[in-house]
C-alpha cells in the first residue's frame, strides 16, 4: 500500500524547447505547419522521462519508479500527427482515434507562447500525475483516470509518437470561454487495466536485452531499446506473396533461426522461431515501420 504520509517531488526536468532555427524547418517531412521545433520538443522530452525510468530515477509518491527493461524510444511519425491534428483541429468534436490517444482540454484566457512549450504543459500535468497518485511495485496499471495519461506515455511496448496543438478553440460557455486542444496519438496502445504500463526490471546494456521486437538494438548511452524500421515495400525473394512479408523481414527470420539452431541447450528456443514470425508479420503493420 502507497503511504499517504511520502513526500512529493515533482516531475520537474520538462525543459528541452529547441532552438527557434527550427520553428519553420520541416526536416521531418511532416505537411502540417507545425515546424520542427514542436516535434523534436515533443519526442526528446518524452524520451527523456522513458530514460530517467529506464534507469530507475523517476520520482514516485514513494521513491522512485522502478526500472525498466524493454523500454523502447520513441521516434517521431508524421501519419500519427495527422491523426493527432484531426482531433484537435475539430477542437476536440471529432472521434478519438483508435491506436492510441493521450489528449488534454485546458482553459484560460487566450492561449499564447508557441505549441512546443504548451505542450510541455501538458506533459508536465500528466506526469505529474504519478507523484500524487503514485503506481505499485509491479507498476500494475489501476485504472485510475489520473494516471490515463502517465500510462499512455511510458507503456514500453510504444515506438512511435506525433501530436498536434489547437490554441484556439472557444466554447459558448462564458466560464471557459477559451480552450487549448493537444493530442498526441502512439503506434500501439496503452497499457490496460490491471497490467503493468512497462516491464519492469534493468535496462537495456546490449543488443541481447531487447527482446520485444524482432531485430531492435540497444542505445547503450540512454538504456533504451530502438525499433529496427524495415524497408516496408521490397519483396524481390518471393515477388508473387502478398502476405506484408518483405526481404528485409526475412532476412531478420533467417538470423532468428539461425541463432535457434546455434543454441539448441537453451530450453526457450524451440519458442524462437514462432515469436520471430509473430514479431515480424507484427512489426511489419506498424505505423510509419
Amino acid at each position: 500500500m502507497i503511504s499517504p504520509f511520502c513526500a512529493m517531488v515533482s516531475v520537474c526536468f520538462l525543459l528541452a524547447i529547441l532552438p527557434l532555427s527550427l520553428a519553420a524547418s520541416n526536416q521531418l517531412g511532416c505537411s502540417l505547419n507545425f515546424g520542427d521545433d514542436f516535434r523534436y520538443t515533443v519526442v526528446n522530452n518524452l524520451n527523456i522521462y522513458r530514460q530517467i525510468v529506464a534507469n530507475g530515477t523517476a520520482p514516485n509518491k514513494c521513491g522512485s519508479l522502478p526500472a525498466a527493461k524493454n523500454m523502447y524510444k520513441l521516434f517521431y511519425n508524421c501519419d500519427l500527427e495527422s491523426k493527432a491534428y484531426a482531433y484537435t483541429s475539430s477542437c476536440g468534436s471529432s472521434s478519438v482515434p483508435s491506436n492510441s490517444m493521450n489528449y488534454k482540454t485546458m482553459s484560460s484566457a487566450p492561449w499564447t507562447g508557441t505549441a512546443a512549450s504548451n505542450i510541455l504543459t501538458i506533459f508536465q500535468t500528466h506526469l505529474n500525475a504519478i507523484v500524487t497518485n503514485g503506481a505499485p511495485a509491479n507498476v500494475a496499471f489501476s485504472g485510475n483516470s489520473a494516471l490515463s495519461g502517465w500510462n499512455s506515455y511510458i507503456t514500453g511496448t510504444k515506438t512511435a509518437v506525433g501530436c498536434a496543438v489547437n490554441q484556439s478553440c472557444t466554447y459558448s460557455n462564458p466560464s471557459f470561454p477559451y480552450m487549448m486542444v493537444a493530442a498526441c496519438v502512439f503506434d500501439t496502445p496503452a497499457a490496460s487495466t490491471g497490467n503493468p504500463s512497462y516491464e519492469v526490471g534493468t535496462k537495456c546494456a546490449a543488443d541481447s536485452d531487447c527482446t520485444t521486437y524482432l531485430g531492435s538494438t540497444c542505445d547503450t548511452t540512454t538504456g533504451l531499446c530502438q525499433y529496427q524500421f524495415v524497408d516496408s515495400g521490397t519483396n524481390t525473394s518471393c515477388p508473387g506473396s502478398t502476405a506484408g512479408w518483405t526481404d528485409a523481414l526475412r532476412n531478420l527470420m533467417r538470423t532468428a533461426n539461425l541463432n535457434d539452431h546455434s543454441n539448441v541447450s537453451n530450453p526457450e528456443s524451440a519458442t524462437h522461431a514462432a515469436a520471430a514470425a509473430n514479431t515480424a508479420q507484427q512489426t511489419a503493420g506498424k505505423p510509419g515501420k
